[in-house]
């Protein structure tokens, strides 16, 4: 009742739109943007493993049990070469380690492989992690979601796994190939901070 006496309601992913378009009420996309004076490049600290994902766990949405799965994936499978930065995980076996938006920036800058995968399974939507991801010029490994040609190009901006055993072969091919991993960053950081900064 609200929503059709507003002239606009803008949402960060289109399954939204589309529910309260089929209900009367003027809704469109817009993008999350992400904040470009903190994620910037920035000197690598040797500190930071080879490969990252910064989530917290609040353990009840869509995709929660999802990105547990492949959080313990990852530090099974690679040890030290991978950690989890962020809180709730110690239910997960996993050690937690909060940080603040300078740290974020500091991790992305310094790994090799930055995990991606969002809390919700809706069309066009990824958290604004994806951006601070590219911002930092970070490689980001993402998981698929419906919409994403829209914004960016599968292999160009960023590369996206389809199952856990996926996301393990590509963690390693990228590892391994330097040359490849970096391209794919740097058009990320150009697209990030053309297309997707707040202004």
């Amino acid at each position: 009742a609200i929503g059709e006496q507003i002239h606009l309601t803008l949402f960060t992913n289109e399954t939204d739109v589309d529910i309260l378009k089929s209900r009367g009420v003027n809704a469109d996309y817009l993008q999350v943007g992400f904040d470009n004076v903190w994620y910037q490049r920035k000197n690598r600290i040797k500190t930071y493993p080879e490969i990252v994902y910064c989530a917290n766990d609040y353990g009840n949405f869509q995709l929660s049990p999802y990105r547990a799965e492949v959080a313990k994936a990852l530090n099974r499978t690679f040890g030290k070469k991978f950690r989890i930065f962020g809180s709730g995980w110690k239910k997960h076996g996993l050690y937690d380690t909060p940080i603040n938006n300078e740290q974020e920036a500091d991790v992305y800058n310094s790994c090799k492989i930055a995990i991606s995968v969002s809390n919700f399974h809706h069309k066009r939507y990824y958290s604004d992690r994806l951006l601070r991801i590219m911002g930092c010029g970070a490689f980001a490994l993402s998981h698929e979601f419906e919409g994403l040609e829209k914004d960016f190009v599968d292999g160009k901006h960023l590369v996206t796994f389809s199952s856990i055993p996926d996301l393990i072969s590509k963690c390693e091919y990228y590892l391994g190939n330097t040359v490849e991993r970096q391209v794919i960053a740097d058009n990320a950081y150009l697209k990030a901070h053309q297309t997707c900064t707040w202004h």
